[in-house]
């Protein structure tokens, strides 16, 4: 019922927030296709009443936002949130603070130096304007000069793919009605195996929706593993309790992302690491002997694990070519975690009866694939069914390992 609610919703408002304009030129002259004019504003630059539109770009970290909300209220003006740059987080204060708090734009760029240092040949670039309107429904793609950029093939290459550019940037707007009846969904999971402890996520509510959505999300994924005894349906459950946050945090501040999902990275260690601790305390008799060497291996793939969770994480040159060769033949790249990570899931579920010690690692390695599934929906920008076509892929081959192993096994015994 929840999914054939909220999904033809969402799917309405993420259509229309796959729109984006253009705009071409440096970082002091910038302008739409249309010839409007996108003033980019730098610490100590003023804000005038002639300007429509206005990116702040650079390190505001000395500047007080009070300084810039009442003059782009005054005089009307849309404010434009720079992706992956210092003044990103100061435009989010100007719009939290300003009264006309919708009228904003997310902006992502490429910049020279970038190309360079990355070593970005005309498919990287072009793959990396692609992901910032496909998977982050940027409102503006904003064109620099690059040495040896086609910008036209640029540009005709995108039309291609999603259609004619905008006259002009606007955010994405959010589907009515859907976020209590997504809470709603969490709350229902947790009650009907652990009725007491929706008052956590009930209690956080009354301080900070954000914090109760996390707090029921949280509690919903570290719950659901240990109370389900059909584990097999657990990729699918995750899924579900992955829309149902995302559901629950769909409005507009969060789907143009003036807010965010908190908790993230706690979303990401929470089930590991109740399912690292069930297995030490279960296997100890086994375990001790090789304590130090799992203590250091742990901590060397926790710290890679989440570092490598947010937007910043390092990729060589060889990783990011092959990731945008996967895009192209998938269109939506798999999250590697989950690609290795669900076989590994459903090879644990069948060979959990073994008497092979190491098996339990394989639990570990797909409680992190289940917990990623639920994390790809905790990206708000990301369009659902976008969020639902990536999860599926790996999901699927979770359940094609476990297909193959069983038909492996009738094989097996038929012969014997």
């Amino acid at each position: 019922m929840f999914a054939v609610y909220f999904l033809p919703l969402r799917a309405i408002s993420d259509r229309n927030g796959l729109s984006y304009a253009v705009a071409f030129g440096d970082d002091s002259t910038l302008r739409l296709m249309n010839g409007e004019r996108i003033w980019v504003i730098k610490p100590g630059d003023r804000i005038a009443s002639y300007m429509n539109y206005v990116v702040f770009k650079g390190d505001f970290t000395n500047v007080s936002p009070e300084e810039y909300v009442q003059d782009v209220d005054n005089y009307g003006i849309w404010v434009g949130m720079l992706e992956f740059d210092k003044g990103f987080d100061f435009s989010k204060k100007v719009i939290k603070m300003r009264k006309l708090n919708r009228m904003i734009f997310r902006v992502h760029t490429l910049r020279q130096e970038e190309v360079q240092t990355l070593q970005m040949d005309y498919g990287m670039i072009y793959h990396r304007f692609r992901r910032a309107i496909l998977e982050r429904s940027i409102d503006l793609i904003w064109i620099q000069h690059i040495d040896g950029l086609d910008q036209r093939k640029l540009l005709e290459d995108l039309k291609s793919e999603f259609g004619p550019p905008s006259d002009y940037p606007g955010p994405e707007n959010e589907p009515e009605s859907v976020k209590y009846i997504g809470f709603a969904g969490l709350l229902l999971a947790i009650a009907l195996f652990k009725p007491l402890l929706i008052v956590i996520p009930l209690v956080a509510a009354f301080w900070s929706w954000s914090v109760a959505v996390s707090t029921a999300s949280i509690i919903a994924t570290v719950l659901m593993y240990f109370v389900m005894k059909r584990k097999v349906i657990l990729p699918i459950t995750y899924l579900f309790l992955g829309l149902m946050t995302n559901a629950s945090l769909s409005s507009f501040e969060y789907l143009n992302q003036v807010l965010e999902f908190r908790g993230v990275k706690l979303s990401l260690i929470a089930l590991p690491l109740s399912v690292g601790t069930v297995i030490l305390l279960k296997e100890w008799s086994w375990i001790k002997r090789y304590v130090v060497l799992l203590f250091l291996g742990a901590f060397a793939v926790g710290y890679i694990y989440i570092s490598r969770s947010g937007n910043y994480g390092f990729a060589s040159h060889f990783e990011r070519q092959f990731r945008d060769l996967v895009e192209s033949i998938l269109w939506v790249r798999p999250r590697f975690k989950e690609v290795v990570g669900y076989p590994a899931f459903f090879a644990f579920l069948f060979f959990q009866k073994s008497r092979v010690k190491w098996i339990a690692l394989l639990e570990l390695v797909g409680a992190i694939a289940l917990v990623s599934t639920f994390n790809t929906f905790c990206h708000l920008k990301t369009p659902v069914l976008v969020s639902i076509y990536r999860s599926s892929l790996s999901i699927f081959l979770g359940y094609l390992t476990l297909i193959i192993l069983t038909l492996i096994t009738m094989r097996r015994t038929s012969h014997d």
